[in-house]
Order: structure tokens, then C-alpha cells, then sequence
């Protein structure tokens, strides 16, 4: 599906804004010094700007908000039908799983749903969510769900 610049700009702003609504919430520091919400909002401002430049540009290209490309086939659907369903599993399994095992069955499952092979998925898999853990919860220390694996 091929949507219009415009439609992406209008769903970025959406997002910014409420991004940056929600980031209002986030605690001050004392003394003026940057807090939490420094960083979160000043991506949202961002992404707003780009936003409202998409939009810009979109209605200039003009044409149809909403194209469906004709090499759009069943199996491009079931992709993407495949990538959803993987996000919904991550999100129902990951605090009881955890995020090491969550991440890697998703990753496994995906790649071999797209054809790869079982001794390149596995391994692959294993090595990228190792590197995604190492870099998120040991580097930049961000809470990730310990699940059944809790070390």
C-alpha cells in the first residue's frame, strides 16, 4: 500500500503531539537543570517539523491519498500480517517470557516465516539479541522485562 506523503505527515504530527503531551508528565530536576523530558520532547518537536513538512510535500505531489500497488500479492499481505502478529506476540509474552527469550523467538519465528534458513536464523537471532540487551540494559541501563530467564 502506497500512502500519500501527506497522510504520513498528519499520522507524524499525531504522534509528536502526543508524545510531547505525554512527556509533560515526566518529573523536573531541581534547579533548572534538564530532566527527563528534555530528550523525549525535543524528538517530538522533530518529529512534528518533519511532519508538517511531509504534509507540505504531499500536497504539492498531489494524487490519491491511498494507492494499492498492483505487485501487491498474498504473500506480501501475509508479511505483512506476519509482522503484526509478531508485534502483538512481543507485547502479550515479553513480561512473562522476558525480553531475551520474547526478542529471540520473534526474531527466529520471523526469519524463518520469510524463508531463511534454520542454521543462519537461529544463530543470527541469538547474536542480535544479545547485542540489543548488552547495548540497552547493561550500557544504557533501560529496564528491559527479566521474565523467566530473571538474571
Amino acid at each position: 500500500m502506497r500512502f500519500n506523503d501527506a497522510v504520513i505527515g498528519v499520522a507524524a504530527i499525531i504522534v509528536g503531539l502526543l508524545i510531547f503531551i505525554h512527556v509533560q508528565s515526566f518529573p523536573s530536576q531541581a534547579g533548572g537543570r534538564p530532566g527527563p523530558a528534555l530528550f523525549p520532547a525535543t524528538l517530538a518537536a522533530l518529529l512534528m517539523i518533519a511532519g508538517v513538512v511531509l504534509v507540505v510535500q504531499g500536497r504539492r505531489a498531489g494524487g490519491p491519498l491511498c494507492q494499492i500497488p498492483p505487485e501487491l500479492n498474498a504473500r506480501g499481505v501475509g508479511n505483512i500480517m506476519m509482522t503484526l502478529g509478531a508485534i502483538v506476540f512481543y507485547v502479550l509474552v515479553s513480561e512473562y517470557l522476558g525480553f531475551l527469550l520474547a526478542s529471540f523467538v520473534v526474531m527466529v519465528g520471523m526469519m524463518l516465516m520469510l524463508k531463511a534458513r534454520a542454521r543462519i536464523a537461529i544463530p543470527v537471532a541469538a547474536g542480535t539479541t544479545l547485542c540489543i540487551y548488552a547495548i540497552f540494559h547493561k550500557m544504557l541501563m533501560v529496564p528491559l522485562p527479566r521474565g523467566l530467564l530473571a538474571f
